[in-house]
């Protein structure tokens, strides 16, 4: 009698092992797409509230520096919070990213909010006679600083809340000697004190020795009252700002 030999039966019994071999394997295969796709979303997210946290703090500065005459943050660091969080998953990390980017968007807001109802206007110009510094303020952050000289100590430059009352793109002074001054913002109403490029006199600004030597004095309170600008800062500035825009000086 002939007795038929399964060969194919030793192969099948092995079969549940092998695939209970396989299966860690092919799970941490199949994982790997997922957490390499949370790992690169939480690289975003946390570039992003790195971003936000960076302008939070550049709003912080900008309120503080027209309510105390000063730049200073008040808040602590989210970011230096969240890298000190014990966070165990890519998930995670992902998810308390996106957290914190919500709280720092709405306290931008809420600062942006204070220094509207502070300044009547969501940009300002700060003059800091101290530094003798001039500092651009769009929408509650601070976007531009400039060098300036303000006036001397017998014909000082003004202190307090002003604004931007009237631009001329030239102006003429009404004292005994004609100085001319391009860019012109006044920023006291009856028009006698502005912002303004370094003065010359003559037709040509470069030719003028009055010209030159108000550049050497960039930096120094030597005008008289006035807040002199260098020339292609006082042009920007001048592009910037619009009638309203307030004007705050001081120390």
């Amino acid at each position: 009698m002939h007795i038929q030999r399964h060969h194919h039966v030793l192969p099948l019994a092995l079969l549940p092992i092998f695939l209970l071999l396989l299966a860690p394997q092919w799970g941490k295969a199949s994982m790997a797409p997922t957490l390499a796709h949370y790992n690169a979303l939480a690289d975003r997210s946390e570039q992003e509230m790195m971003l936000l946290e960076s302008k939070f703090e550049n709003t912080q500065r900008a309120l503080h520096l027209v309510q105390k005459g000063e730049e200073q943050t008040m808040y602590p660091s989210v970011v230096s919070q969240h890298r000190n969080e014990n966070i165990e998953s890519p998930t995670e990390r992902y998810s308390m990213a996106n957290v914190r980017k919500e709280v720092l968007e709405q306290r931008i807001e809420a600062l942006q909010d204070r220094f509207q109802k502070e300044m009547g206007n969501p940009n300002a110009i700060h003059i800091d006679l101290s530094d003798q510094k001039a500092t651009l303020i769009q929408n509650g952050s601070i976007i531009a600083k400039y060098p300036v000289s303000s006036g001397a100590w017998e014909t000082p430059t003004p202190k307090g809340k002003f604004q931007v009352y009237r631009k001329q793109e030239l102006r003429i002074s009404n004292l005994d000697v004609p100085y001319r001054m391009p860019y012109y913002m006044a920023f006291t109403p009856t028009e006698s004190h502005g912002l303004h490029a370094l003065p010359y006199l003559g037709n040509i600004a470069t030719n003028s020795d009055y010209w030159h030597e108000a550049l050497d004095h960039i930096g120094r309170p030597v005008s008289h009252g006035c807040v002199r600008f260098l020339p292609e800062d006082a042009e920007a500035v001048f592009e910037w700002a619009e009638v309203g825009t307030p004007v705050i000086i001081g120390t």
